[in-house]
């Protein structure tokens, strides 16, 4: 009897565990992966590539990548470190320009926060997530805006 129990109560706290998280609903999915910001702009395509690459440079990012054609930036920023030097952490951007039907140019940023830390024993942890909007996001439309 007691050797039934125990196989029962793995799947009982299982059920409980898999039920609680769908229970959650749409709010813990956007708290873990929140939608990218989206600003529209009244200028043409080209003319808000450039200037979003020129935001991004006067904020201490570098590009790693720019498709003009695409409508697509990738930027990294600086690492910074810790005073022990045990953690990092880089924050890096995607920006996705298109126009879209009523005129305007749609601009999409996303902003992801990858770190890593040496825990007491030596090991590497590692992670990255993605930011809801914040300062990081008003900067850089803010600077957008300005170079518009």
């Amino acid at each position: 009897m007691k050797l039934k129990s125990l196989f029962s109560l793995p799947a009982l706290l299982a059920a409980l565990l898999l039920g609680g998280c769908q229970s959650m609903g749409g709010s813990l999915a956007e708290r873990f992966n929140p939608a990218p910001v989206v600003r529209t702009f009244e200028a043409p395509q080209d003319r808000v590539f450039v200037a979003a690459k020129a935001a991004l440079e006067a904020l201490g990012y570098t590009v790693r990548s720019a498709l003009p054609k695409r409508g697509v930036i990738e930027a990294s920023g600086r690492l910074f470190l810790d005073n022990s030097f045990r953690s990092s952490d880089q924050l890096s951007c995607r920006v996705e320009i298109t126009p879209t039907l009523e005129g305007p140019v749609a601009v999409r940023l996303e902003v992801r926060k990858a770190s890593e830390e040496r825990t007491a024993a030596g090991a590497m942890s590692q992670s990255e997530r993605v930011l809801p909007q914040g300062a990081t996001h008003d900067r850089f439309f803010e600077e957008l805006q300005r170079r518009l």
